[in-house]
Protein backbone atom coordinates (compact mmCIF):
# COMPACT_ATOMS: atom_id res chain seq x y z
CA UNK A 1 0.00 0.00 0.00
CA UNK A 2 1.66 3.68 -0.86
CA UNK A 3 1.06 6.07 1.03
CA UNK A 4 1.93 9.83 0.11
CA UNK A 5 3.56 11.79 3.04
CA UNK A 6 6.11 14.71 4.16
CA UNK A 7 9.54 14.06 4.88
CA UNK A 8 11.40 16.34 6.23
CA UNK A 9 14.76 17.66 3.95
CA UNK A 10 17.75 20.26 4.66
CA UNK A 11 16.72 23.61 3.03
CA UNK A 12 18.89 26.87 2.64
CA UNK A 13 18.15 28.84 5.46
CA UNK A 14 16.29 32.41 5.07
CA UNK A 15 18.48 35.75 4.91
CA UNK A 16 18.57 37.47 8.44
CA UNK A 17 17.41 40.59 8.18
CA UNK A 18 17.96 43.36 10.91
CA UNK A 19 14.84 45.13 12.12
CA UNK A 20 15.61 48.33 10.29
CA UNK A 21 16.46 46.62 7.25
CA UNK A 22 12.53 45.55 7.08
CA UNK A 23 10.40 48.13 4.90
CA UNK A 24 8.26 50.41 7.64
CA UNK A 25 4.40 50.75 6.99
CA UNK A 26 1.10 51.71 9.25
CA UNK A 27 -1.53 49.16 9.19
CA UNK A 28 -4.62 50.51 7.57
CA UNK A 29 -7.10 50.66 10.78
CA UNK A 30 -11.10 48.80 10.34
CA UNK A 31 -13.53 50.65 10.28
CA UNK A 32 -16.26 49.76 13.01
CA UNK A 33 -19.89 50.28 13.95
CA UNK A 34 -20.38 53.26 16.74
CA UNK A 35 -21.11 51.81 20.30
CA UNK A 36 -24.61 53.17 20.57
CA UNK A 37 -25.11 51.38 17.22
CA UNK A 38 -23.76 48.00 18.28
CA UNK A 39 -26.13 48.30 21.64
CA UNK A 40 -28.97 48.29 19.40
CA UNK A 41 -28.61 45.22 17.15
CA UNK A 42 -26.41 42.19 16.40
CA UNK A 43 -24.80 43.49 13.21
CA UNK A 44 -21.39 42.94 12.76
CA UNK A 45 -19.32 45.18 14.54
CA UNK A 46 -16.27 44.90 12.12
CA UNK A 47 -17.01 46.68 8.61
CA UNK A 48 -14.01 45.42 6.95
CA UNK A 49 -11.74 47.10 4.07
CA UNK A 50 -12.81 48.45 1.04
CA UNK A 51 -11.13 47.26 -2.26
CA UNK A 52 -8.27 50.08 -2.44
CA UNK A 53 -7.55 49.80 1.08
CA UNK A 54 -7.20 45.70 1.15
CA UNK A 55 -4.89 45.71 -1.81
CA UNK A 56 -3.12 48.26 0.29
CA UNK A 57 -2.92 46.62 2.89
CA UNK A 58 -1.55 43.51 1.00
CA UNK A 59 1.18 45.11 -0.41
CA UNK A 60 2.84 46.31 2.93
CA UNK A 61 2.81 43.08 4.27
CA UNK A 62 6.23 41.03 3.63
CA UNK A 63 4.54 37.60 3.40
CA UNK A 64 0.69 38.28 2.36
CA UNK A 65 -0.87 35.08 2.53
CA UNK A 66 2.43 32.82 2.64
CA UNK A 67 4.31 31.66 5.48
CA UNK A 68 7.21 33.35 6.53
CA UNK A 69 8.27 30.77 8.45
CA UNK A 70 8.36 33.48 12.07
CA UNK A 71 8.54 29.27 13.58
CA UNK A 72 6.25 30.81 16.48
CA UNK A 73 3.64 27.28 15.49
CA UNK A 74 6.94 25.15 16.55
CA UNK A 75 7.39 26.95 19.61
CA UNK A 76 3.04 26.79 20.50
CA UNK A 77 3.20 22.96 19.51
CA UNK A 78 3.38 21.00 22.50
CA UNK A 79 3.33 17.67 19.82
CA UNK A 80 6.30 18.61 18.00
CA UNK A 81 4.28 17.85 14.75
CA UNK A 82 5.34 20.97 12.95
CA UNK A 83 8.58 20.74 10.46
CA UNK A 84 9.06 23.43 7.92
CA UNK A 85 11.68 21.91 6.09
CA UNK A 86 9.41 18.68 4.63
CA UNK A 87 8.75 17.57 1.45
CA UNK A 88 6.42 15.01 -0.51
CA UNK A 89 7.41 11.02 -0.75
CA UNK A 90 5.68 8.03 -0.90
CA UNK A 91 5.75 5.58 1.61
CA UNK A 92 5.30 2.04 1.15
CA UNK A 93 2.91 0.45 4.32
CA UNK A 94 2.15 -3.60 5.26
CA UNK A 95 -1.00 -3.45 6.39
CA UNK A 96 -3.15 -6.44 7.90
CA UNK A 97 -6.42 -5.60 6.97
CA UNK A 98 -8.48 -2.81 4.49
CA UNK A 99 -12.02 -1.39 5.02
CA UNK A 100 -12.68 0.03 1.63
CA UNK A 101 -15.17 3.00 2.61
CA UNK A 102 -15.43 5.20 -0.44
CA UNK A 103 -18.99 6.76 -0.11
CA UNK A 104 -21.01 7.42 -3.45
CA UNK A 105 -21.11 10.64 -6.08
CA UNK A 106 -24.86 12.45 -7.67
CA UNK A 107 -24.55 11.71 -11.25
CA UNK A 108 -24.27 14.96 -13.54
CA UNK A 109 -27.06 17.04 -13.92
CA UNK A 110 -25.70 16.96 -17.62
CA UNK A 111 -27.38 13.31 -17.69
CA UNK A 112 -30.86 14.41 -17.36
CA UNK A 113 -31.62 17.50 -20.07
CA UNK A 114 -35.32 15.77 -20.02
CA UNK A 115 -35.55 17.68 -16.75
CA UNK A 116 -33.70 20.39 -17.40
CA UNK A 117 -30.56 19.33 -16.11
CA UNK A 118 -27.83 21.79 -16.78
CA UNK A 119 -29.95 24.16 -18.57
CA UNK A 120 -32.45 26.04 -16.50
CA UNK A 121 -30.59 27.68 -13.62
CA UNK A 122 -33.23 26.99 -11.12
CA UNK A 123 -33.23 23.04 -11.53
CA UNK A 124 -30.99 22.13 -8.67
CA UNK A 125 -30.16 18.46 -7.01
CA UNK A 126 -31.13 17.73 -3.88
CA UNK A 127 -27.57 17.91 -2.49
CA UNK A 128 -27.71 21.50 -3.23
CA UNK A 129 -31.28 21.98 -1.62
CA UNK A 130 -29.82 20.56 1.34
CA UNK A 131 -26.75 22.90 1.38
CA UNK A 132 -29.27 26.08 0.75
CA UNK A 133 -31.28 24.69 4.12
CA UNK A 134 -27.57 24.62 5.59
CA UNK A 135 -26.47 26.99 8.71
CA UNK A 136 -23.08 27.19 7.08
CA UNK A 137 -24.18 26.80 3.38
CA UNK A 138 -24.16 29.81 0.62
CA UNK A 139 -27.26 31.69 1.83
CA UNK A 140 -26.98 30.91 5.32
CA UNK A 141 -29.86 28.83 5.74
CA UNK A 142 -32.01 30.46 3.74
CA UNK A 143 -33.84 29.05 0.81
CA UNK A 144 -33.57 31.18 -2.14
CA UNK A 145 -33.82 31.11 -5.65
CA UNK A 146 -31.04 30.72 -7.85
CA UNK A 147 -29.28 32.01 -9.43
CA UNK A 148 -29.33 35.41 -7.75
CA UNK A 149 -30.19 33.93 -4.50
CA UNK A 150 -32.25 37.33 -3.39
CA UNK A 151 -36.02 36.35 -3.12
CA UNK A 152 -37.67 33.37 -1.46
CA UNK A 153 -39.44 30.93 -3.88
CA UNK A 154 -43.02 31.03 -3.35
CA UNK A 155 -43.54 26.82 -4.56
CA UNK A 156 -40.93 24.19 -4.87
CA UNK A 157 -41.06 20.52 -6.64
CA UNK A 158 -39.30 17.69 -5.62
CA UNK A 159 -39.00 15.21 -8.13
CA UNK A 160 -38.00 11.58 -6.44
CA UNK A 161 -35.93 9.37 -8.52
CA UNK A 162 -34.00 11.35 -11.03
CA UNK A 163 -32.59 9.02 -12.96
CA UNK A 164 -32.71 6.03 -10.27
CA UNK A 165 -34.73 2.85 -11.15
CA UNK A 166 -34.48 4.01 -15.07
CA UNK A 167 -33.60 1.22 -17.39
CA UNK A 168 -31.84 4.29 -19.90
CA UNK A 169 -29.78 5.92 -16.61
CA UNK A 170 -29.65 3.89 -13.41
CA UNK A 171 -31.73 1.11 -13.11
CA UNK A 172 -30.89 0.76 -9.30
CA UNK A 173 -32.13 2.75 -6.21
CA UNK A 174 -30.53 5.17 -4.91
CA UNK A 175 -32.24 3.63 -1.44
CA UNK A 176 -31.92 7.03 0.35
CA UNK A 177 -33.75 9.71 -1.84
CA UNK A 178 -37.08 9.09 -0.92
CA UNK A 179 -36.36 10.02 2.76
CA UNK A 180 -34.21 13.08 2.14
CA UNK A 181 -36.95 14.25 0.26
CA UNK A 182 -38.99 14.14 2.79
CA UNK A 183 -36.43 15.34 5.06
CA UNK A 184 -36.03 18.47 3.59
CA UNK A 185 -39.76 19.59 2.92
CA UNK A 186 -40.06 18.54 6.76
CA UNK A 187 -37.23 21.18 7.32
CA UNK A 188 -38.67 24.05 4.46
CA UNK A 189 -41.90 23.85 6.45
CA UNK A 190 -40.51 24.07 10.03
CA UNK A 191 -38.76 27.20 9.29
CA UNK A 192 -41.59 28.65 6.55
CA UNK A 193 -44.82 27.23 7.49
CA UNK A 194 -47.35 27.74 4.64
CA UNK A 195 -45.23 30.69 2.75
CA UNK A 196 -43.74 27.82 0.83
CA UNK A 197 -46.07 25.26 -0.99
CA UNK A 198 -44.22 22.08 -1.54
CA UNK A 199 -45.40 19.48 -3.89
CA UNK A 200 -43.90 15.86 -3.89
CA UNK A 201 -43.73 14.21 -7.88
CA UNK A 202 -42.71 10.56 -7.50
CA UNK A 203 -43.80 7.25 -8.68
CA UNK A 204 -42.85 5.11 -6.20
CA UNK A 205 -41.89 6.53 -2.26
CA UNK A 206 -40.29 3.85 -0.28
CA UNK A 207 -40.10 4.52 3.53
CA UNK A 208 -38.67 1.19 4.70
CA UNK A 209 -36.61 2.16 8.09
CA UNK A 210 -37.51 2.40 11.37
CA UNK A 211 -39.90 4.87 11.98
CA UNK A 212 -40.10 6.03 8.38
CA UNK A 213 -43.42 5.60 7.66
CA UNK A 214 -44.87 7.48 10.25
CA UNK A 215 -42.46 10.56 9.23
CA UNK A 216 -43.63 9.98 5.77
CA UNK A 217 -47.46 9.97 6.97
CA UNK A 218 -46.57 13.23 9.18
CA UNK A 219 -45.23 15.03 6.09
CA UNK A 220 -47.90 14.06 3.90
CA UNK A 221 -50.18 15.22 5.84
CA UNK A 222 -48.98 18.73 6.95
CA UNK A 223 -46.29 19.91 4.88
CA UNK A 224 -46.74 19.10 0.96
CA UNK A 225 -48.89 17.95 -1.85
CA UNK A 226 -48.04 14.44 -3.41
CA UNK A 227 -48.75 13.73 -6.97
CA UNK A 228 -48.12 10.14 -8.68
CA UNK A 229 -46.74 10.21 -12.10
CA UNK A 230 -43.72 11.27 -14.33
CA UNK A 231 -43.42 14.20 -15.47
CA UNK A 232 -42.29 15.55 -18.67
CA UNK A 233 -42.16 18.65 -21.22
CA UNK A 234 -40.15 21.19 -18.87
CA UNK A 235 -39.82 24.90 -20.03
CA UNK A 236 -37.92 27.52 -19.03
CA UNK A 237 -41.16 30.34 -18.43
CA UNK A 238 -39.95 34.25 -19.44
CA UNK A 239 -39.99 34.84 -15.69
CA UNK A 240 -37.39 32.00 -15.05
CA UNK A 241 -39.47 29.57 -13.60
CA UNK A 242 -39.67 26.01 -14.40
CA UNK A 243 -43.33 24.72 -15.95
CA UNK A 244 -43.70 21.03 -16.67
CA UNK A 245 -46.68 18.51 -17.49
CA UNK A 246 -47.60 15.43 -15.23
CA UNK A 247 -50.59 13.16 -15.31
CA UNK A 248 -51.73 12.70 -12.00
CA UNK A 249 -52.34 8.89 -11.27
CA UNK A 250 -54.37 9.46 -8.42
CA UNK A 251 -56.59 12.19 -9.78
CA UNK A 252 -56.58 10.84 -13.11
CA UNK A 253 -55.99 14.30 -14.43
CA UNK A 254 -53.31 15.73 -16.70
CA UNK A 255 -51.98 18.96 -14.67
CA UNK A 256 -49.01 21.44 -16.22
CA UNK A 257 -47.61 22.77 -13.29
CA UNK A 258 -45.34 26.12 -12.75
CA UNK A 259 -42.95 26.44 -9.75
CA UNK A 260 -40.51 28.86 -8.68
CA UNK A 261 -37.59 26.38 -8.18
CA UNK A 262 -37.50 22.59 -9.11
CA UNK A 263 -35.18 20.45 -6.95
CA UNK A 264 -34.31 17.08 -8.35
CA UNK A 265 -33.33 13.64 -6.24
CA UNK A 266 -30.34 12.66 -8.26
CA UNK A 267 -29.24 9.04 -8.80
CA UNK A 268 -25.99 8.22 -7.40
CA UNK A 269 -22.99 6.64 -8.53
CA UNK A 270 -19.71 5.08 -6.95
CA UNK A 271 -17.39 7.45 -6.10
CA UNK A 272 -14.78 9.04 -8.43
CA UNK A 273 -11.76 6.45 -7.97
CA UNK A 274 -13.51 3.34 -6.28
CA UNK A 275 -13.17 1.26 -10.20
CA UNK A 276 -9.44 1.67 -9.77
CA UNK A 277 -8.78 1.00 -6.11
CA UNK A 278 -11.34 -2.42 -6.03
CA UNK A 279 -9.23 -3.13 -9.37
CA UNK A 280 -5.96 -2.60 -7.10
CA UNK A 281 -7.73 -4.82 -4.00
CA UNK A 282 -8.80 -7.32 -6.07
CA UNK A 283 -12.47 -7.32 -5.15
CA UNK A 284 -15.42 -7.81 -7.60
CA UNK A 285 -17.74 -5.09 -8.43
CA UNK A 286 -21.77 -5.58 -9.00
CA UNK A 287 -24.17 -3.54 -10.77
CA UNK A 288 -22.93 0.07 -11.24
CA UNK A 289 -19.63 -0.63 -10.41
CA UNK A 290 -20.10 -1.06 -6.11
CA UNK A 291 -17.59 -3.04 -4.52
CA UNK A 292 -19.54 -6.62 -4.12
CA UNK A 293 -19.76 -8.38 -0.90
CA UNK A 294 -18.40 -11.99 -0.30
CA UNK A 295 -22.05 -12.75 0.74
CA UNK A 296 -24.94 -10.79 0.65
CA UNK A 297 -26.43 -12.29 4.13
CA UNK A 298 -23.54 -13.97 6.44
CA UNK A 299 -20.74 -11.81 4.94
CA UNK A 300 -21.98 -8.65 3.97
CA UNK A 301 -18.28 -7.11 4.85
CA UNK A 302 -16.03 -9.27 3.56
CA UNK A 303 -15.01 -9.41 0.05
CA UNK A 304 -13.06 -12.27 -2.01
CA UNK A 305 -10.38 -10.79 -1.04
CA UNK A 306 -8.81 -11.68 2.14
CA UNK A 307 -8.36 -9.37 4.59
CA UNK A 308 -10.29 -6.53 2.36
CA UNK A 309 -13.28 -5.39 3.92
CA UNK A 310 -16.31 -2.99 2.48
CA UNK A 311 -18.24 -0.61 4.36
CA UNK A 312 -21.36 1.69 3.68
CA UNK A 313 -22.03 3.19 0.17
CA UNK A 314 -18.91 1.20 -1.75
CA UNK A 315 -21.01 -1.48 -1.59
CA UNK A 316 -24.30 0.22 -2.69
CA UNK A 317 -26.42 2.80 -2.17
CA UNK A 318 -27.09 3.68 1.65
CA UNK A 319 -28.30 6.08 4.18
CA UNK A 320 -26.71 7.01 7.46
CA UNK A 321 -28.10 4.68 9.61
CA UNK A 322 -27.19 1.63 7.48
CA UNK A 323 -23.36 3.11 6.52
CA UNK A 324 -22.89 3.26 10.46
CA UNK A 325 -23.57 -0.17 11.29
CA UNK A 326 -21.40 -1.21 8.20
CA UNK A 327 -19.16 0.92 9.39
CA UNK A 328 -18.63 -0.70 12.73
CA UNK A 329 -18.85 -3.80 10.93
CA UNK A 330 -16.61 -4.05 8.76
CA UNK A 331 -14.00 -2.54 11.42
CA UNK A 332 -15.01 -5.19 13.91
CA UNK A 333 -14.49 -7.57 11.15
CA UNK A 334 -10.98 -6.07 10.23
CA UNK A 335 -9.62 -5.87 13.90
CA UNK A 336 -10.68 -9.93 14.25
CA UNK A 337 -8.28 -10.53 10.94
CA UNK A 338 -5.83 -8.88 12.32
CA UNK A 339 -5.08 -9.54 16.31
CA UNK A 340 -5.62 -13.49 16.00
CA UNK A 341 -2.03 -13.03 14.75
CA UNK A 342 -2.17 -16.33 12.66
CA UNK A 343 -4.27 -17.37 9.53
CA UNK A 344 -5.89 -20.37 10.32
CA UNK A 345 -6.56 -22.35 6.23
CA UNK A 346 -8.78 -24.66 5.83
CA UNK A 347 -7.81 -27.93 4.65
CA UNK A 348 -10.08 -28.38 1.41
CA UNK A 349 -7.80 -26.83 -0.79
CA UNK A 350 -7.41 -26.75 -4.60
CA UNK A 351 -4.40 -29.06 -5.61
CA UNK A 352 -2.40 -29.74 -8.49
CA UNK A 353 -1.24 -32.99 -9.95
CA UNK A 354 1.84 -31.93 -11.90
CA UNK A 355 1.94 -35.25 -14.03
CA UNK A 356 -1.53 -34.36 -15.31
CA UNK A 357 -1.62 -30.51 -15.74
CA UNK A 358 -0.63 -29.19 -19.36
CA UNK A 359 -0.66 -25.78 -18.43
CA UNK A 360 -4.15 -24.68 -20.31
CA UNK A 361 -4.94 -22.45 -17.61
CA UNK A 362 -8.44 -22.55 -17.50
CA UNK A 363 -8.52 -23.10 -14.04
CA UNK A 364 -6.68 -19.77 -13.49
CA UNK A 365 -9.32 -17.99 -15.62
CA UNK A 366 -12.63 -19.18 -13.49
CA UNK A 367 -10.49 -18.66 -10.14
CA UNK A 368 -12.80 -15.78 -8.85
CA UNK A 369 -9.91 -15.58 -6.19
CA UNK A 370 -7.11 -15.25 -8.22
CA UNK A 371 -5.28 -18.10 -5.80
CA UNK A 372 -3.86 -19.98 -9.18
CA UNK A 373 -0.79 -18.87 -10.99
CA UNK A 374 0.64 -20.25 -14.21
CA UNK A 375 4.78 -21.54 -13.28
CA UNK A 376 7.08 -22.17 -16.41
CA UNK A 377 8.83 -25.75 -16.21
CA UNK A 378 11.92 -26.45 -17.53
CA UNK A 379 11.22 -29.14 -20.12
CA UNK A 380 7.31 -29.16 -20.64
CA UNK A 381 4.01 -26.99 -20.47
CA UNK A 382 3.37 -24.27 -17.93
CA UNK A 383 2.35 -25.75 -14.12
CA UNK A 384 -0.41 -24.72 -12.39
CA UNK A 385 -0.22 -23.50 -8.86
CA UNK A 386 -1.71 -23.01 -5.87
CA UNK A 387 -1.85 -20.29 -3.20
CA UNK A 388 -3.53 -22.06 -0.37
CA UNK A 389 -3.57 -19.09 1.29
CA UNK A 390 -6.13 -17.33 -1.22
CA UNK A 391 -7.59 -20.92 -1.68
CA UNK A 392 -11.74 -21.35 -1.00
CA UNK A 393 -12.10 -24.74 -1.88
CA UNK A 394 -14.56 -23.48 -4.36
CA UNK A 395 -14.25 -26.22 -6.76
CA UNK A 396 -13.90 -24.32 -9.94
CA UNK A 397 -11.00 -25.28 -11.20
CA UNK A 398 -11.62 -28.63 -10.25
CA UNK A 399 -15.02 -28.49 -12.58
CA UNK A 400 -13.39 -27.22 -15.41
CA UNK A 401 -9.85 -29.10 -15.79
CA UNK A 402 -9.96 -31.41 -18.56
CA UNK A 403 -7.37 -33.56 -17.69
CA UNK A 404 -8.26 -33.78 -14.41
CA UNK A 405 -5.10 -32.16 -12.55
CA UNK A 406 -6.79 -29.78 -10.45
CA UNK A 407 -8.59 -31.78 -7.82
CA UNK A 408 -9.45 -30.44 -4.14
CA UNK A 409 -8.73 -32.14 -0.90
CA UNK A 410 -10.78 -34.46 0.92
CA UNK A 411 -13.18 -34.49 -2.20
CA UNK A 412 -11.16 -35.95 -4.98
CA UNK A 413 -12.78 -37.86 -7.42
CA UNK A 414 -11.49 -41.14 -6.63
CA UNK A 415 -12.87 -40.37 -2.49
CA UNK A 416 -16.52 -39.41 -4.41
CA UNK A 417 -16.48 -42.74 -6.83
CA UNK A 418 -15.15 -44.82 -3.75
CA UNK A 419 -18.33 -43.01 -1.32
CA UNK A 420 -20.90 -43.88 -3.92
CA UNK A 421 -19.56 -47.39 -4.33
CA UNK A 422 -19.92 -47.69 -0.65
CA UNK A 423 -23.56 -46.53 -0.79
CA UNK A 424 -24.61 -48.46 -3.15
CA UNK A 425 -23.08 -51.73 -1.92
CA UNK A 426 -24.73 -50.72 1.49
CA UNK A 427 -27.89 -50.14 -0.03
CA UNK A 428 -27.99 -53.78 -1.96
CA UNK A 429 -26.81 -54.96 1.04
CA UNK A 430 -30.00 -54.06 2.66
CA UNK A 431 -32.10 -55.43 -0.88
CA UNK A 432 -30.69 -58.87 -0.05
CA UNK A 433 -31.25 -58.74 3.47
CA UNK A 434 -35.12 -57.41 2.99
CA UNK A 435 -35.41 -60.59 0.69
Amino acid sequence: MIETRAKAQPRAPRPELEQEELPGGTRAKMKALPAKTRAANFDEVELGFSEKIAVKESERCLNCAICCECKLCVEACEKDAIDHCMVEEEEELTVGAIVAATGFQEISMKELPEYGGGKFKRVITGGQYGRLLSLVGPTAGKVLIPPEYKETPKNIAFINCAGSRDEKCRPWCCNFGCMYTLRHVEMTHREYHDDIDQWVIYHELRAGGKEYEQFYGRVRQHSAKFVRGFPSDFTEEKDGTISFTIFDQGSGQLLRLNFDLVVLTMAVDPSEGAAELAHMLGVDRSEGGFMKELHPKLEPVNTKARGVFIAGAAQSPKDIPSCVSDGKAAASAASSHVLKGQVRVQMDKAVIDDELCIGCGLCKQVCPFDAITLEDREDGPQLSVVNALLCTGCGKCQVVCPTGAAKRKHYTTEQINAEILGLMAAHRKQLVSSQ
